[in-house]
Formats: C-alpha cells, sequence, structure tokens
C-alpha cells in the first residue's frame, strides 16, 4: 500500500512537472509571434519625406503659375546642359603652353557646382527668388552663390535679415570672381565647344568620334555599304501631246 501510495504521488508530480513545462513553451511561442513595433530614425524618415516631394506641385499649391514654373524648368534645364558640356570635355586645351595668362583649367570648380545642383530643387527655388530680383538670370546667380558658399538658402524666405548677414559673412573678403555665376557657365561652354571644334584640326590632340567621325573604331572590320537601287522617275505627260496623239498625224 505505502509503495503504490508514493507511486502514484511520483506519476502526479511528473505530470504536473510535464504540464507546467507546455504551458511555459506555448506561453514563449505566443510571444514570439507577437508583432514588433519598428523603430524608424528620424534622419531616414526627414531623408524619405524630402526624396517624395513633389516640387512642381508645391509651387502650385503656393499660387505659382504653370508658366512661371515652365519657365524656371526651361531655364535650369539649359544651364544644366552648359554645365553638363563642361564636364564632358573638360581638359581639351587647344591653346599652346606659354602663350597668354597662366593657361590653367578651371573645369574642376564647374564640376563641383554641377554636382551641388538639385534640378527641382532650383527650379523651386528660382520660381520663389524671381519675384524679389530684376531677373530670372539675377535670383538663378542668387541660388548659385547660396549653393557655392554653403548657404542656407531656406533662410531667404524665413528672414532677409538673416540671410544677409549670414551671406555678408560668408563673402567678406573673397573675392567675387571666385564665385561662378549664369554669364560665368555661358562663357565658359561656349569656350569648351570651340576647344572640340579647334581639336579637329589639331593634330596633337585625339579626341575619340570628335577629330574624325568617319573613322572605323575597328579597321580589321569591313562595314558594308547597301546597294542602292536605282529609281527612274516618271516623266510628266504633257496634255497638248496626248491629245496630238489621239488626233492623229495631221495632214
Amino acid at each position: 500500500m505505502k509503495k503504490s501510495y508514493y507511486l502514484n504521488i511520483a506519476i502526479s508530480i511528473t505530470l504536473a512537472a510535464l504540464l507546467l513545462t507546455g504551458c511555459e513553451q506555448n506561453a514563449a511561442q505566443k510571444a514570439s509571434t507577437q508583432p514588433t513595433s519598428a523603430i524608424t530614425s528620424p534622419a531616414s524618415t526627414n531623408n524619405k519625406a524630402e526624396s517624395e516631394i513633389n516640387y512642381t506641385e508645391k509651387l502650385k499649391s503656393e499660387g505659382y503659375s504653370t508658366k512661371d514654373i515652365e519657365s524656371a524648368q526651361s531655364y535650369v534645364s539649359r544651364i544644366v546642359l552648359q554645365l553638363n558640356e563642361i564636364e564632358t570635355f573638360r581638359g581639351i586645351n587647344t591653346e599652346p603652353a606659354g602663350i597668354g595668362s597662366e593657361n590653367t583649367d578651371d573645369s574642376s570648380k564647374y564640376s563641383e557646382l554641377l554636382s551641388k545642383i538639385d534640378e527641382q530643387k532650383a527650379v523651386y527655388y528660382l520660381v520663389k527668388l524671381n519675384s524679389d530680383f530684376n531677373s530670372i538670370e539675377d535670383a538663378l546667380n542668387e541660388y548659385l552663390l547660396a549653393l557655392q558658399s554653403d548657404l542656407d538658402i531656406d533662410t531667404y524666405f524665413k528672414s532677409k535679415e538673416k540671410y544677409n548677414e549670414a551671406k555678408n559673412k560668408k563673402i567678406s573678403g573673397t573675392n567675387s570672381d571666385e564665385f561662378i555665376t549664369v554669364s560665368d557657365i555661358e562663357e565658359k561652354a561656349i569656350k569648351t565647344l570651340q576647344n572640340v571644334n579647334n581639336s579637329r584640326n589639331n593634330s596633337n590632340q585625339t579626341v575619340p568620334g570628335i577629330n574624325n567621325p568617319n573613322q572605323n573604331p575597328a579597321p580589321d572590320v569591313i562595314n558594308p555599304q547597301p546597294n542602292i537601287p536605282s529609281v527612274e522617275i516618271p516623266r510628266p505627260i504633257d496634255p497638248s501631246q496626248e491629245i496630238r496623239d489621239k488626233l492623229g498625224p495631221q495632214q
């Protein structure tokens, strides 16, 4: 009797331990399947929000006309295109060394400026600045100056006084010629294209695809030319001759 009593107690303890272990495992599984809240850093949220801004729609919501926006887009695109031309053909120089001034290439400054320009933002600020400046060129010059001197252009629209104070501190003691303007970009682009054209006749400098556009890049490869079939062009019928033919020969 005592043996069976102790045996029953042992069995009861074992069953209780198994039940407790199963409950703990189920609780752990349920806890692991519960969704966890994602933690998003403020920096990543701000960057994503900024990248999703539609500056065109933002300008329209602020009351600017479609005509003003399209004019600014066209103007910015032209300047960016010229900067890309300077970047593409940088280093091409047909002037002999030692002639004229120092003969230095400042294309790197234009490349650096190009890397700082966001076309959508440039259009946005150009439209907003244009109302305060004499021309669209002056407005873009102000934006380019802000980029080159690390000025926060948004300060201009919050407090022009604070912006001008910061601007004066940034450019004080600096030669104004050091900052690239729209006029500088246009002149540099023209000079770059002239150098490209001059390089065609310069035997000391080879520009692939520019010196001789008809040059075969692979000399051993024969480029077959298609045979152009001859086409007989019909002559117009002379109405008077047609009538004489129908009437037959005259007696």
